[in-house]
């Protein structure tokens, strides 16, 4: 018997935001990022904010995610504190 042992009969993928909207979900995503207490709001606009991280994100395809960081804190400035 396999190791899931005949529990599992499905699997569902999502491909190409069929039924799930991830430019939606990181919009939302960064909207809440900005709205938290770490971001210096008079650095960036929410929608200057969102749309950076939307932009940096490459629809999840950001090879190299210490690099989107860089960019997306160089985008938004200054931090109050760190998001960790």
């Amino acid at each position: 018997m396999s190791p899931l042992n005949g529990r599992f009969k499905f699997a569902l993928f999502d491909l190409d935001n069929t039924l799930a909207d991830r430019v939606a979900a990181v919009r939302h995503l960064a909207a809440r990022l900005y709205d938290s207490d770490a971001l210096d709001k008079t650095a960036i606009s929410v929608n200057e904010a969102i749309d950076a991280f939307v932009e940096f994100d490459q629809d999840g395809y950001a090879p190299d995610k210490v690099r989107f960081f860089g960019q997306l804190a160089d985008a938004w400035g200054p931090m109050r504190r760190s998001p960790v």
